[in-house]
This record gives structure tokens, sequence and C-alpha cells, in this order.
């Protein structure tokens, strides 16, 4: 299977465009197009970074951007893990010999047994002597007292934990797909989704906020998705045959059918359309 630089820098010569032309369309400058086309993914500050210019990059060469970022996804796990450093390895101590072994033990043997020997004696000179009759024979007797022995209660063992189950394969795709939406969400609070759904043929010519973005014809059924910061300019020859959506909402009519139009939308005042 083919990279993900390599897509994306056939398909650049395939339409002949070089890294000026495609920087002038997108503003992406030419190390960041580079480090793509190389799939050198950590020359990015961070992952939210180089998921934004892979799928702009991606989209201005109309190449199928959520398939790459897919591919992205395992690509930059690996980068991740190959930079991490190895574990340092420690060579094991030196084992004692046989002899200086058997010296240590006959040691340890020996301070046990003298260890043993005084708390039998210091046991037997502190216990208390029994009570003796005329005939030495020991007198038992209860001695009184306010303190009852209560056994110390004991806590049950803890029950063992149980293993922690692998994830399946189900709950990996469910964790890619919650961090693509964290991703996505981080890079849409600076920009606006804009949205042109042809219902038809219709050719269209677009500028994203003063910069060329798009133009051609989008066939029936198709859409051509583009983030927005402050504008969008676009000139259509059909309004009857496309719908333009602002953050998923319409923007409404875009004027008399049969002709031509120019549509300006501030992200932040809204459209005005004109023919």
């Amino acid at each position: 299977m083919e990279s993900i630089g390599l897509q994306l820098k056939q398909k650049r010569e395939e339409k002949g465009l070089s890294y000026e032309d495609i920087y002038e369309d997108t503003a992406i400058i030419k190390e960041h197009l580079e480090a793509l086309e190389k799939d050198d993914f950590l020359h990015f500050p961070n992952k939210v970074y180089a998921r934004s210019f892979l799928r702009d990059y991606a989209n201005y060469l109309c190449l199928d951007s959520y398939k790459l970022l897919r591919e992205f996804e395992e690509e930059y796990a690996k980068l991740k893990a190959e930079k991490e450093p190895e574990p340092e390895v420690t060579e094991p101590a030196q084992l004692p010999t046989g002899k200086s072994f058997l010296n240590k033990t006959t040691v340890i043997f020996l301070v046990f047994i003298i260890l043993c020997a005084i708390a039998y004696l210091l046991g037997k000179t502190s216990s208390p002597q029994p009570n003796l009759d005329s005939k030495n024979i020991p007198i038992q007797t209860e001695k009184a007292t306010d303190n009852t022995f209560a056994p110390t209660p004991v806590k049950p063992n803890p029950a063992p934990e149980a293993p922690k189950a692998i994830p399946s394969e189900d709950k990996v795709a469910k964790a890619i797909a919650e961090a693509d939406k964290k991703a996505e969400a981080e890079i849409k609070k600076e920009f606006d989704e804009v949205v042109i759904y042809a219902h038809k043929n219709v050719w269209v010519r677009v500028k994203v906020d003063g910069k060329l973005y798009f133009e051609g014809t989008i066939g029936a059924g198709q859409n051509q998705k583009m983030e927005v910061k402050k504008s969008v300019m676009v000139r259509g020859g059909e309004p009857s045959a496309c719908q333009i959506n602002l953050n998923g909402k319409s923007i409404g009519s875009l004027g008399t059918p049969g002709k031509p139009f120019d549509l300006t939308l501030n992200t932040k005042t809204g459209a005005v359309v004109k023919q």
C-alpha cells in the first residue's frame, strides 16, 4: 500500500502543481508540504497540527481526506513508539562464589543459634514460678481481674482484583473515533465549516479568506467542504443547482434561477447575494 506522503506527492505532480502554487491557495508553507510528502508527521508541534495540515492538503488535491486521516492515526502511533527511548539494561550483580557463600551461611547460622539460646534463657528466668503446697505439688489458683480478654478481629483478605480485560477491536475503534472528534473540535474552535451541496452539475468558483480555494464543476450529489476563518466568496452558474450550508444550516436562497450569482458570506455578519 502506498504511503500517505507518496499519495500526496503523486497527486500534486499529476496536477502539475509546485509548492509555491499550493502556498498561494492554501497558505501552507513549503516546509510543511515537504514534511507531509515525506511522512514526517513529527515535524509538526503536535498531532492536531499534523492532522489539520494533512486534511487541508488532501482536500486541496481532491483526495479522500477521511481515508488518509485514518491511515495517519496508525502511522503517527508507530512514529511516536519508535521515538520513545528504550529502557536501560543493567548488568546483573556478580554472584558470590561457593566458598564465600558457605562462610556467610555458617556465620548466619551460628548467630541464629546464639540468639535462640539467649531468648530461651531470658524467657525461663522471667516466667513466674507456680504456687506449691507442702509436697511441692503446684496449686491451681484463680486471679480476679477486671480486664477481660477480647480477641482481635481478623480482617478478611480483600478479594483479588479481576484481571483487566483486553480492549476489543470495537473499543479500539471507538477510542479512535473519540480521538478524531476531539481533534476536530480543537481545530474547529478557530474555523467555521461551509459546505456547497450540488443538486445537479454546477460550476462554481470559491475563494476562502481571500484566497482561491476551488474552481470547477461539482457533480450532482457531490459536495465541496471548506473551513472558513472570516469569509467565503462563491460565484456560481445556477442558483437552483446548489445549496450552501454554514455550520450545518442552509443560508437560504442564492438568487433567481437561470441567472449566475455572486455570494459573499461573512461567518459573523451573514450572507449577501448579487446577480
